[in-house]
């Protein structure tokens, strides 16, 4: 298959997750994205461990597809869902939980634009 056929494929493919991810909200459909997304990753680890991908291929791939930044957003979301759902503005736990899953998000980011 070459190469514009294929990233079409992913496109639609991507596309359709999501589509998916707006219609979240059943039991275990998180868990199932979650577990989705960590298999594709172990699918490129797989890749360079087998030698069918170079490292430095694969880590383009995950800067151009913006995986850092996706990922980040989940950390980011999960700290602003904390904070909004804070019933005592002044409650320390929560607040510092939200603050360090933003510290999370934001070396996630910062850890792949570093390669």
């Amino acid at each position: 298959m070459s190469e514009a056929p294929r990233a079409a494929a992913n496109v639609v493919r991507l596309t359709a997750v999501k589509a998916t991810t707006d219609q979240t909200g059943e039991p275990g459909e998180v868990e199932c994205l979650a577990s989705a997304a960590a298999a594709a990753l172990c699918l490129l680890a797989d890749a360079i461990q087998r030698g069918t991908s170079s490292p430095d291929a694969v880590v383009r791939a995950l800067k151009a597809a913006r995986v850092h930044t996706a990922f980040a957003d989940v950390f980011d979301a999960a700290s602003v869902a904390v904070i909004n759902g804070l019933k005592d503005p002044l409650a320390f736990g929560e607040r510092l939980r939200a603050d360090s899953l933003s510290g999370t998000a934001s070396r996630v980011r910062d850890a792949l634009l570093r390669l």
